[in-house]
């Protein structure tokens, strides 16, 4: 608790910011003593890492969709100078 009421403002005291980030390393331990915590911790990055290959695939999908959508609506809407839809067109 000292150690957080020091540090603001003052340049000399980087030897206790590097003591306030190993407190990190208390929740590392924790994780590693309680073994339900450590199983919990395991899922959650086995599901993180999921998540990413499915964000992966679902961008694709996306990419493939918008390709097929610009190729297939490609000159239906046509806009003038003002950036405002061109009615003349569809009348």
């Amino acid at each position: 608790m000292l150690l957080s009421l020091v540090e603001p403002g003052n340049n000399s005291t980087s030897f206790f910011t590097a003591l306030r980030a190993l407190r990190l390393m208390r929740v590392f331990k924790l994780v590693k003593s309680n073994e339900s915590l450590s199983i919990l911790v395991e899922s959650i990055g086995r599901t993180v890492g999921n998540l990413g290959t499915f964000s992966v695939l679902l961008i694709l999908i996306i990419y493939i969709f918008t390709l097929l959508g610009m190729q297939n609506f490609a000159g239906f809407i046509v806009f003038d100078d003002n950036g405002n839809v061109d009615m003349n067109k569809y009348n």
